[in-house]
């Protein structure tokens, strides 16, 4: 396989390591795309301090918004799953603060099952590791619950799900 080094880490990697670019001589960008990644948080760390940029982006986002039609895009997606409609998964969030105390934000709910007797019973993850647990699963939508991507095990208890998020741990 082709090999390439990165300018800015100066380490070789393979070609799939880098983003495609029409104008480079081989068909890709010179930094490979953990650098890529890398520069572009810092670039927005930095940006997001200057609070005129950060106007601009709001009104780009919400432009771009409207532009593509999110609204209507997520409003199809979401009538697929019903309980979406149900003013408990609404309001989930507020009503887990009210019964147990004021949440962080870097905290979100998971769900284990959408039943709707399972709607409140919640599992607390952080943002980045919910992220990662849903890369891992596909959601049956006739069980109303989870499958494992790995060996499609189906997660239809709390202790199956719970020791599914154990496994995938980074602790």
């Amino acid at each position: 396989m082709k090999a390439k080094k990165c300018i800015i880490c100066d380490v070789e990697k393979e070609i799939f390591s880098f983003y495609k670019h029409k104008a480079m001589s081989d068909g890709h960008l010179n930094k490979c795309i953990s650098c890529c990644k890398e520069q572009a948080i810092k670039r927005n760390d930095k940006l997001s301090k200057d609070v005129s940029w950060v106007i601009k982006e709001r009104e780009r986002s919400r432009e771009k918004y409207h532009r593509l039609g999110y609204k209507e895009k997520q409003t199809l997606s979401n009538s697929k799953y019903l309980w979406k409609k149900l003013s408990i998964y609404k309001g989930l969030r507020c009503w887990y603060e009210r019964k147990n105390g004021f949440l962080d934000k870097n905290i979100e709910l998971h769900h284990w099952s959408y039943e709707d007797e399972n709607l409140r019973d919640v599992i607390l993850l952080t943002r980045s590791f919910h992220k990662k647990i849903h890369a891992k699963l596909k959601l049956d939508i006739d069980k109303k619950c989870f499958i494992s991507i790995e060996n499609n095990e189906i997660l239809n208890t709390k202790e199956k799900h719970l020791n599914f998020i154990k496994e995938n741990s980074p602790i």
